[in-house]
């Protein structure tokens, strides 16, 4: 097998990131809108993204592995792409080394831009809090006026009363 496999391979995974980062960016704008009757289809999309990802990444692995053992490479070597751009020369080592360092570029932005979103919810988190506090009576406001010495419980029985 020649490495065509993995780099379509990888070319799948990086059209599939760039879906997800535009889904990343698009729920920031959300978040920062308050929108969050809008977020449900994105996270739903993203789910969907997610889904790709996972099943392309092990055709990824599946292929990895089968051009290790066609080389007929020993077990002991990892089965990485790294490992494989080691034993790669010419043009499908350049075209595999570019695919790689688009990926990977684009998945650091990826988290970037997910640590942003995280940030943000924090903080609407946090003024919703907030807000909540200020809202929620305390048990000393409750209590109108100065306090007042409670009177002494006078017991009387049954029989003191007036009939």
């Amino acid at each position: 097998m020649s490495t065509d496999h993995v780099i379509r391979s990888m070319q799948k995974l990086l059209k599939f990131h760039k879906q997800m980062k535009d889904v990343s960016i698009l729920k920031t704008e959300v978040v920062k809108e308050g929108n969050m009757d809008a977020m449900h289809p994105i996270l739903a999309k993203e789910r969907m993204i997610t889904q790709h990802i996972e099943k392309e990444e092990r055709n990824r692995i599946e292929f990895v592995e089968e051009w290790f053992n066609e080389k007929g490479l020993p077990r002991e070597i990892d089965r990485t792409i790294t490992n494989m751009l080691d034993r790669l020369q010419g043009n499908e080592q350049i075209q595999l080394e570019k695919i790689t360092a688009e990926l990977t570029y684009m998945i650091k932005d990826i988290k970037e831009q997910e640590h942003l979103n995280h940030g943000l919810i924090q903080q609407s988190l946090q003024f919703v809090h907030m807000s909540l506090h200020m809202l929620q009576p305390s048990i000393e406001q409750m209590n109108y006026g100065e306090k007042q010495e409670q009177q002494p419980n006078v017991k009387r029985s049954v029989f003191d009363s007036k009939a």
